[in-house]
């Protein structure tokens, strides 16, 4: 309201009142103006907070717990000093993970449905609610909110959508008195999106994890049963016609016999021993590249070694390649025919790139299917895959084989050659 006076004044003619009408009017249209300049550079402002947020996520989410760390992201880049998610139990909710004061804890408390109201419809009806006053004093009784958390003058909250909460809630609270603009549900509901999102990946991410292990087990079984149970089984074979040809009187027999179970046993002990260190990648401590060599000499070959440039390099691409070079020099050791095997490791600033070559036979081209492809050519080119790299085999029944497998790296400056 617009008030005005002047000395001895007691009435206002038209005119002067359709004047004043009009500076009132100006007057609450330059405040609408500067409303909505405030309200959007707030939903600007949120928004481009939102992006960091997902970019953290995504890079945190494989390391930690996501429910954690999504509301520590949250305490981090929005102004909402309380965060929770919750999800439905029996008949009640129970707030399973809280970020407040700094801290993210998981209380675990069960509270009544009738208590909450607001947070039934927002699950049983799948929308975004806001609630205030008495409507929200039973969300933070909790002992280590206590002294850590402003008095709430309202909560948001927006439904989860993904398999892991079918029944949950994303919650936060502010302390302002006027509550919360449209702007914070919009992106409240994109932050549960991204949540939603991290899990389902998460999920996926272990699917694949698992399945890489059956292949894993499934090339290792068959791995031992075209090696070492057969060379058992020759061994075994050969100790009883040891035993008929001692009976019989054939020393010289029983003799030759005795050196060819010798023979077999150190074979299977390599073979063994050769599966044992697929399983263990022990030896990385000393280098990629020095890990490899010391595993192709326990083969038997001849290894010459290589490195180019320096950098640390992250741990899943570290362990990718060493399976993959694992893969590689075991295929030279059992296939090519030839004791001399060469690795090559390449730090550049977008990529590492292992080389594993010989002078061999060579082999014929291989699909890159996993129906039809060797086992361990396709598991060599998943590892590659699975962190954004790529496989690629060259062979030459005159020149050998050239396996080159190149995984993606952070930005960084490469070292001294």
């Amino acid at each position: 309201m617009l008030n005005v006076a002047a000395p001895g004044k007691k009435h206002f003619h038209q005119d002067e009142l359709a004047l004043l009408q009009s500076v009132a009017f100006q007057i609450g249209s330059a405040i609408e103006r500067a409303r909505l300049y405030a309200a959007e550079q707030r939903r600007a402002e949120l928004f481009a907070k939102l992006g960091e947020f997902s970019r953290d996520l995504g890079a945190s989410a494989p390391e930690a717990p996501i429910p954690a760390c999504a509301l520590a992201l949250m305490g981090k880049y929005f102004p909402w000093p309380f965060a929770a998610i919750l999800r439905k139990s029996g008949t009640g909710f129970v707030i399973s993970a809280v970020h407040a004061g700094g801290e993210t804890f998981f209380p675990g408390t069960l509270i009544e449905p009738d208590a909450l109201p607001w947070l039934k419809a927002c699950i049983t009806r799948r929308r975004r609610v806001e609630a205030a006053g008495a409507e929200i004093a039973g969300l933070t009784d909790h002992p280590r909110l206590r002294g850590k958390l402003p008095p709430l003058q309202a909560v948001l909250a927006v439904p989860l959508q993904t398999a892991a909460w079918p029944a949950g809630a994303l919650v936060v609270g502010t302390d302002l008195p006027v509550g919360f603009r449209p702007a914070d549900g919009e992106v409240l509901e994109a932050i549960a999106e991204h949540l939603d999102a991290a899990v389902e990946s998460a999920q996926l991410e272990e699917q694949r994890r698992e399945l890489a292990r059956l292949d894993e087990r499934n090339r290792l079984a068959r791995d031992l049963h075209d090696s070492v149970c057969q060379m058992l089984f020759s061994l075994s074979m050969t100790a009883k016609g040891a035993e008929q040809q001692l009976h019989g009187g054939d020393a010289d027999a029983a003799l030759a016999a005795v050196r060819e179970m010798q023979s077999l046993s150190r074979e299977a002990l390599k073979e063994m021993r050769a599966l044992i260190m697929q399983l263990r990648p022990a030896g990385l401590e000393a280098g990629l590249v020095t890990a490899l060599s010391e595993y192709g000499r326990k083969l038997g070959l001849k290894v010459s070694s290589r490195l180019i440039g320096v950098r640390e390099l992250p741990r899943q691409a570290e362990e990718a390649l060493w399976r993959i070079g694992q893969e590689a020099l075991n295929n030279v050791s059992k296939h090519a025919q030839t004791d001399a095997a060469s690795v090559e490791l390449e730090l550049g600033d977008r990529a590492a790139v292992l080389r594993i070559s010989d002078s061999g036979v060579g082999m014929r081209p291989r699909p890159v299917d996993r129906h039809e492809a060797s086992l361990g050519l396709f598991t060599m080119r998943e590892r590659a895959m699975a962190l954004g790299g790529e496989l690629k085999i060259a062979s030459d029944g005159r020149k050998g084989t050239l396996v080159e497998a190149a995984i993606p790296l952070p930005e960084g400056k490469e070292g001294p050659r």
